[in-house]
């Protein structure tokens, strides 16, 4: 995206040829400082030009990138710095005991002391693993596990009060994300926090009402979809006293 002082936003994209035509007639001879106007303007659109949720992120991606040039400031300066480094954790999948001790030793040897299990195995076969991992890794470092929807609501109660013992931080995604109302159970039945939206984190609107209704306890966000979208859902998450968790590279995180 230029400007006619010719300062260019940057970002990775995911637009089509279409969409970006769209965004064309509306952009040219519109300051990039009306960022929230734009970002207003197309979320409220979508419904009008047929496009999927998010759509629009890679320009609202860019504007930011404009602004933080003009300023000569990182974009997360601009929006209230709190930290200079965060917090990572591994994640790798479908392995046994040993494959996945093997890996959390090779993070180990980066620094990295926290772990996420992708597994698809089903909760049966996934317990056990979990158990012979915590009692090798010890109490301190930090588990995460990802069933990637290979749960139904049974396996994800039994699995999650296991690892509730396990002092597990969170169990993500473990059902299939159309069944709210599964979900809803599950976050009642559990004091780990849940954590889903992974597969409705490029819809705001939606993404904020499974909070709402108590469908997760945990939002997830990737700024492929437009850091204003991830910084109001931030906003809602912290109002009701949880965390954005951020999934994957893109945009400008």
């Amino acid at each position: 995206m230029y400007t006619d002082e010719g300062i260019r936003g940057r970002c990775t994209t995911t637009m089509t040829g279409d969409q970006v035509d769209i965004v064309r007639h509306h952009l040219v001879n519109r300051c990039p400082w009306d960022r929230e106007a734009l970002f207003q303007l197309f979320y409220k659109g979508t419904r009008w030009v047929y496009q999927p949720p998010g759509w629009f992120g890679d320009v609202d991606n860019c504007l930011w990138d404009i602004l933080g040039k003009v300023a000569d400031l990182p974009v997360y300066s601009l929006i209230g710095r709190v930290r200079n480094k965060l917090p990572v954790y591994l994640t790798g999948g479908d392995m046994d005991t040993r494959g996945y001790l093997k890996h959390i030793e090779l993070g180990r040897e980066c620094g990295i002391n926290a772990y996420k299990f992708h597994s698809y195995k089903g909760g049966k076969a996934d317990i056990p693993i979990y158990q012979e991992v915590r009692s090798e890794v010890g109490s301190e470092y930090a588990l995460i596990t990802d069933p990637v929807c290979s749960y139904d609501l049974r396996e994800a109660i039994e699995v999650g009060r296991i690892i509730e013992e396990l002092d597990f931080v969170w169990l993500e995604e473990p059902m299939h994300e159309q069944k709210m109302n599964s979900y809803k159970k599950l976050c009642s039945e559990l004091t780990i926090p849940v954590m889903g939206t992974e597969m409705l984190m490029h819809d705001m609107g939606l993404t904020s009402q499974w909070l709402i209704q108590g469908a997760t306890d945990r939002l997830r966000g990737n700024a492929r979809h437009g850091a204003t979208q991830v910084l109001k859902l931030a906003h809602l998450a912290e109002l009701h006293n949880t965390n954005i968790e951020l999934n994957g590279e893109g945009g400008l995180f």
